[in-house]
């Protein structure tokens, strides 16, 4: 009560003991003061009634129980956060293999990729290649074609010319002739043997 009056605020104290027609009750002291001005001295007592001492005694029983509960269930709150720090440290392990098995996944792509790039550049070179391949086909057969009309227009040339004219090489064979040589005798033998303008075989005759 003294320090109700003192600060001028309730006060509470919890679980006094009195003795009451023979037996020990349990109680809570209320002390409030009736208005907040300083120089007041009306309070308001009251007592709450927690039971008997007995009742008290069975809430100790109660409370002990209960503290052997709580620590049991401290305990098995122990036990499930060791068990959730094993897993704990069992998923950093996976996530640590797991981080492992990407970076040598990504150097495999990026290897695959470099290969990829190196076909791709191999592809281009090969195409620009036959492109050039290509163009010069194209060439060879513009120069055969341009060929063959030359042989053509000489061919018609020698057939078409009363010169007799014999094509030597220098062995002195003859590798072609203007139709007009078949009227000479000493060219005859040479001829008949089967000597043209397009033979493969080469024959000497006397000059």
């Amino acid at each position: 009560m003294q320090k109700a009056f003192a600060t001028r605020e309730p006060v509470v104290h919890d679980d006094l003991v009195l003795a009451l027609n023979g037996s020990s009750k349990i109680v809570n002291l209320v002390v409030v003061p009736i208005t907040e001005e300083a120089d007041a001295e009306l309070y308001v007592v009251a007592f709450q009634d927690r039971g008997v001492a007995a009742r008290r005694s069975a809430a100790a029983a109660t409370g002990a129980s209960a503290g052997s509960r709580v620590q049991a269930l401290e305990t098995e709150l122990h036990a499930a956060r060791t068990q959730l720090q094993h897993t704990i440290d069992d998923l950093e392990i996976a996530n640590e293999e797991l981080k492992s098995s990407n970076e040598e996944y990504q150097s495999v792509n990026e290897e695959f990729q470099s290969t990829n790039e190196e076909l791709e550049s191999s592809k281009e070179e090969l195409q620009s290649i036959n492109e050039e391949l290509n163009t010069i086909n194209n060439e060879l057969t513009t120069k055969n074609d341009a060929l063959a009309e030359a042989n053509s227009d000489i061919k018609n040339l020698l057939d078409s010319t009363l010169i007799a004219t014999l094509f030597l090489d220098t062995d002195l064979r003859i590798r072609n002739f203007t139709p007009a040589m078949t009227s000479y005798s000493t060219c005859a033998p040479a001829i008949e043997a089967g000597l043209s303008p397009t033979s493969s075989r080469a024959s000497a005759i006397p000059i």
